[in-house]
Parts: structure tokens; sequence; C-alpha cells
């Protein structure tokens, strides 16, 4: 994977977290943040797209300038996605309530708009992607 943090290549170790512990906003403006990247995997769809702009925006504060954020999850553009069966799609959609929110959602313009730079979405598998992006020195 090529992505604007060569140490991100290779490095991110698989995990399936279901939450996180985010600390409140600083009332100090001159904050470093702390993180140098940060990853969230296979979760985006189930959320609706206000709590995905929400993540965004709280990785784009949490981040160091020059910090790495990638999301992975299914793909909007993945053939076998789009193929499925009528079925298959009504039977995935019935326990996914968000389903349809993730994918109008326009991931890359929602982390352009946080403020992310080097936004690169790649398809990792057949049915999912990869977003990577990169808080501006």
């Amino acid at each position: 994977m090529s992505t604007a943090d060569p140490d991100l290549d290779g490095s991110i170790p698989t995990s399936n977290a279901s939450s996180m512990t985010i600390p409140p906003p600083s009332s100090d403006p001159h904050r470093q943040a702390r993180h140098h990247r940060g990853t969230v995997s296979k979760k985006c769809h189930e959320c609706p797209a206000r709590a995905i702009t929400g993540l965004v925006n709280e990785a784009f504060r949490l981040l160091r300038p020059g910090g790495t954020i990638a999301l992975t999850d299914n793909s909007p553009k993945s053939k076998v996605l789009q193929e499925l069966s009528p079925v298959l799609f009504t039977l995935m959609k019935s326990t996914e309530p968000f389903l349809d929110e993730y994918y109008m959602l326009d991931l890359e313009e929602t982390m352009r708009q946080a403020g992310f730079v080097n936004v690169h979405s790649i398809l990792t598998d057949p049915r999912h992607r990869t977003v990577t992006a990169t808080v501006p020195f």
C-alpha cells in the first residue's frame, strides 16, 4: 500500500476494536495532538453519516501534524457488492440500518473538508477499501 506515511506500510496490526476512549477537547488552543496514526476497521458502515463526519473531525483534532488515519470498510465501488442479488442485498441491508447513508457519503470529500490532505482510496480486497489521509504540517 502506498500512503503519505511510509512508516504506515505493513505496520498496522489487525484489531477489532468496538470502542475507544477519546479525551475531551482541550481548553488550551496550543495543546499539541498526541497521536501519529489512527485506524478504524469495518465500523463506519454501522454509523449514520453524521457520526462518520464526527469521527473524521475528531481524528483530525487528535492526530499530530503529519499524522495519518486509515479507514477500512465496505467499498461503494465494489463490483461484488454491486452485483449482489436483490434478495442478498435486501438481507444485508436489513441488518445494517445506516448502510444507505454510508454508501451515499463521500468519505474522501468528508476527510478533505475536515482538513486532511493526501487523501487516497484503494481497493484492499474485492469488497473493501482503505482510505488514508494525513494532517498537514
